[in-house]
């Protein structure tokens, strides 16, 4: 969100307040001939991407890939604060 306004309710009355829940979902994927800034959809992709699960507190991930002869594969997810 780059700390730009991200939900609004306009004309909220006097005595009320919005409370919002942003739960952004995150995926890990490994990628060939990926140039940065390209759209993702015109590269392939290498195995299924994987869903980021954040612990509770944790807002950080280091992924670790893994590849073993043409083959690339998740290691590990170390999340951290």
């Amino acid at each position: 969100m780059d700390g730009k306004l991200a939900a609004i309710s306009p004309n909220i009355p006097g005595n009320y307040r919005e409370v919002y829940r942003i739960t952004p979902t995150y995926y890990i994927a490994a990628y060939t001939n990926l140039v940065l800034g390209q759209v993702i959809q015109s590269v392939a992709t290498i195995g299924d991407p994987q869903m980021l699960k954040f612990p509770s507190g944790k807002s950080n991930a280091n992924v670790f890939l893994k590849q073993d002869g043409t083959n690339i594969y998740l290691d590990k997810i170390q999340y951290y604060s």
